[in-house]
């Protein structure tokens, strides 16, 4: 038969494959800082995010997308005014400036307000006309709609200024020393002297301008005399600090009063005498921490939090998480095919198969930062989350099982910083080593576990050690590096017992390192600013691949294909490579100018998980060219042949890509066999994948020590015709190997997948 790739051109019909789109992952969420919804059309609204500005939706909150021109790149939205008498004019504070927009959203224009400081308020009457606007330190006053200003009064910390909406001559005042009074629209201020305490939120009666509500630090209070005096209402309430009050614009009694407090949302029906807790349907065991909140027409509340968007019907809510994607992520794992996990500063999320990421019982708002999260290979229900705790600096290892409701913290070092690394040893599971940086205070920056990581201990010599990655060698039993930070390694080979110094890598600021998992003189490594380099010499020399990486960058190297690895850059991008790096494809571009963060390849579904630094999860379907299809038979030593393709990805037109295979008998026969149809039917005593038409069938004699286990391998050669017809074309392709320790005289590799690439 012919043993060339050149008899596809004989009976292949033009196959068509288009690029697999990035597949969104989730998780929902992001910071939303303020919200509006359009007066006149219930759909339509507009939120602020921040990094990534300002978003639209059109279908009430169920979507959104990045809108509207004229605002600054990069500036944080705190908070919008709908003008009361145009309905789309709307006003924006960004930074110590206002923008006013006509278009209710899409072009903005600054006004000519330039405060002292960022803006935190701003106020407008029900003509339109007279507006108050607050910054850290002074308010300022317009009588023209913003056309012109003027400072009319400073005070310590200014937490909110509001015009009364049935009488715009009175308006109130909300800072750090109490609660201020203006009678004659905000030109002069005095306090009413019935509160002297810190003001964090206001909200006045809409039909009676001396009753007006405060929420403090670990208060509410209610004034019936213009603020003269004040009675607490706080039965109900948590004991914490408030971020806004707004009222619920149905109810005609004007009691019903919505609080935003640190502890998520609460709601009163009888202007504060009862308070009920309303965070049903928030995701994780702790409200995110709300920003803003609108009502459309109907009353439907549309939330801005710092962890998402989130909507609810008219009266108690349930909330529902909606909107966008714009979760940081730092590191992403695969516990089964479809299955993963994600982490950050809030803990772990969790994704079941066909479904989106959602928090997991480790999630919380505060103290769960987790930087490195990594799967049991002896029970993928249990994980290894490493990160910081409670406090900036107390490095921590937890054990998480049951979804992550199930919580144990054997390792914790106060000074120490984070657990940056986590890696099981390949050869033996219960070993496990973690990196610890910056290791502060003489701390080790190397801990080890012999148990599987239920109890750890620091590993001498290490102390202040800064280690951003550690890594055992899949090919040395026993051996590991450690990366430390300004370019730095150290080796063991007694499975991280003792440590030994060794020269300096490039520079640094370390980032990630990994072995080949086929060559073992091949290492990766990444430095921040530096960008992403090989070695071929087992770390003596290094040679750049021309890659950028930032501190978050990381790496995946495909077990079934020789040189075939994805990196992800400082430019957003995420890169293959078929050939160790020497040359580079973008498969992936992270969207809204964030970068790809935390990889992980989901061997048995073929695809790439991919965190970002802001815009959530994403899998690459198909992302290799290459799958592995069943399983081998093992020959003697009980090694099962690998078989996989080499010198690069299988491209119309190479005259180089070969097909090989090893831990195959030494000094034996070989036979490789390739085919357009696939297909599972016994062989040998094992299952045969590939089948006709033939594409490739050829004998060869394997290299290495003759009769010895594993020693030997083959490679083959092939050109790949070069027509655009075979595109997309998949070929499949194993090799058969004589040898009498196999059940029936022969070993087999598990079939290989190939699709051509253009």
């Amino acid at each position: 038969m012919q043993p060339s790739f050149a008899a596809l051109a004989c009976f292949i019909l033009a196959a068509s494959a288009a690029a697999q789109e990035p597949v969104p992952l989730g998780p929902l969420g992001g910071s939303a800082s303020a919200v509006a919804v359009h007066p006149n059309d219930d759909l339509r609204l507009l939120v602020g995010t921040f990094p990534d500005g300002l978003l639209a939706s059109d279908d009430g909150g169920r979507s959104f997308a990045a809108f509207g021109s004229g605002l600054p790149a990069g500036s944080g939205i705190r908070d919008f005014v709908v003008d009361p008498v145009v309905a789309d004019r709307v006003y924006a504070l960004v930074d110590d400036r206002i923008y006013a927009s006509n278009d209710f959203g899409a072009t903005w224009a600054p006004m000519s307000l330039v405060a002292s400081s960022s803006l935190v308020s701003l106020s407008v009457d029900a003509s339109g006309m007279l507006m108050l606007a607050a910054s850290g330190d002074t308010i300022y006053r317009s009588a023209n709609a913003g056309a012109s200003w003027s400072a009319v009064h400073s005070g310590l910390i200014i937490e909110q200024v509001i015009l009364a909406p049935s009488n715009a001559s009175v308006a109130y005042a909300g800072s750090l020393n109490g609660l201020e009074r203006s009678d004659d629209g905000g030109m002069t201020w005095s306090s009413p002297g019935g509160m002297s305490n810190w003001v964090m939120a206001i909200a006045v009666d809409p039909g009676d301008e001396d009753t007006v509500y405060v929420g403090g630090f670990a208060t509410f209070q209610v004034s019936f005399d213009g603020g003269a005096s004040f009675t607490p209402r706080t039965s109900g309430l948590p004991a914490t600090s408030f971020q806004f009050l707004a009222f619920e614009p149905t109810d005609p009694t004007r009691q019903a009063i919505w609080a935003g407090v640190l502890d998520g949302i609460y709601g009163t029906r009888d202007g504060g005498l009862n308070w009920h807790e309303t965070n049903r349907g928030f995701p994780g065991n702790f409200p995110p921490i709300p920003s803003d909140l609108a009502f459309d027409g109907a009353g439907r509340k549309k939330l801005a939090t710092e962890g998402g968007f989130f909507v609810a019907g008219a009266g108690i809510p349930r909330w529902t998480q909606t909107g966008f994607a714009n979760v940081e992520l730092y590191d992403v794992a695969v516990v089964k095919k479809g299955a993963y996990l994600a982490c950050n500063f809030q803990g772990v999320y969790g994704r079941r198969p066909g479904e989106s990421f959602q928090p997991t019982g480790w999630f919380f708002d505060f103290g769960a930062s987790t930087d490195v999260i990594v799967v049991d290979p002896r029970d993928p229900r249990r994980w290894l989350a490493g990160g910081v705790g409670a406090f900036i600096d107390n490095a921590t290892v937890r054990v998480l099982t049951d979804l992550g409701f199930t919580v144990e913290t054997p390792y914790e070092e106060y000074g120490a910083g984070q657990v940056r690394s986590l890696a099981f040893d390949p050869f033996d599971p219960s070993r496990v080593l973690g990196g610890v940086w910056p290791a502060g205070f003489g701390s080790m920056g190397l801990i080890g576990s012999l148990d599987g990581g239920d109890h750890w201990a620091p590993i001498p010599g290490t102390a202040g050690w800064s280690c951003a990655e550690v890594a055992w060698d899949p090919h040395q039993r026993d051996h590991a590096i450690a990366y430390l930070d300004s370019g730095f390694w150290a080796e063991s080979f007694d499975g991280g017992q003792t440590w030994q110094d060794s020269q300096t890598w490039p520079t640094g600021p370390s980032v990630f390192f990994a072995f080949d998992p086929f060559d073992p003189k091949v290492y990766y490594l990444a430095e921040d600013f530096g960008g992403v380099y090989r070695s071929d010499d087992a770390g003596a020399t290094w040679t750049p691949l021309g890659v950028s990486a930032h501190w978050r960058s990381d790496i995946a190297l495909s077990p079934i294909a020789p040189g075939l690895l994805w990196v992800s850059d400082e430019d957003g991008a995420v890169l293959l490579s078929g050939d160790r790096g020497a040359t580079w494809v973008r498969v992936f571009q992270a969207p809204n100018g964030v970068n790809a963060s935390g990889l992980a390849w989901d061997a048995d579904g073929n695809a790439l998980v991919i965190g970002t630094t802001g815009a959530s999860a994403y899998a690459l379907p198909d992302a290799s060219p290459y799958a592995v299809i069943g399983a081998g038979l093992a020959g003697s030593g009980g090694f099962v042949p690998r078989h996989y393709a080499e010198n690069g990805l299988p491209r119309l037109g190479s005259a180089t890509w070969s097909l090989g295979a090893d831990r195959l008998l030494g000094g034996t026969n070989a036979h490789l066999y390739a085919g357009r149809n696939s297909g599972a039917e016994p062989f040998f005593g094992g299952t045969r994948y590939a089948f006709p038409p033939t594409i490739l069938s050829v004998g060869l004699s394997t290299n290495g020590v003759p009769n010895a286990p594993g020693s030997g391998s083959i490679s083959f050669t092939t050109g790949i015709p070069n027509r655009a017809g075979l595109v997309g074309t998949a070929v499949y392709s194993q090799v058969l190997v004589v040898d009498p320790a196999a059940p029936q005289g022969v070993a087999l590799s598990a079939g290989l997948r190939t699709v051509l690439l253009p």
